[in-house]
């Protein structure tokens, strides 16, 4: 799987960086790293591929 992190703190999770379908796999991989404690930061409007 890869490797895995206690926390892990995705900063900037709008659709300006995550948007698209790339964006969507680094958001997913980044999602999926956190073993312990997840933190999503946003500025405008959340990315689409974040649940509500």
């Amino acid at each position: 799987k890869g490797l895995e992190f206690d926390e892990v703190v995705v900063l900037d999770a709008d659709e300006r960086f995550f948007g698209d379908e790339f964006g969507r796999n680094l958001l997913y991989v980044a999602v999926t790293r956190a073993m312990h404690r997840l933190t999503i930061l946003h500025r405008g409007n959340p990315s689409g591929f974040l649940p509500e």
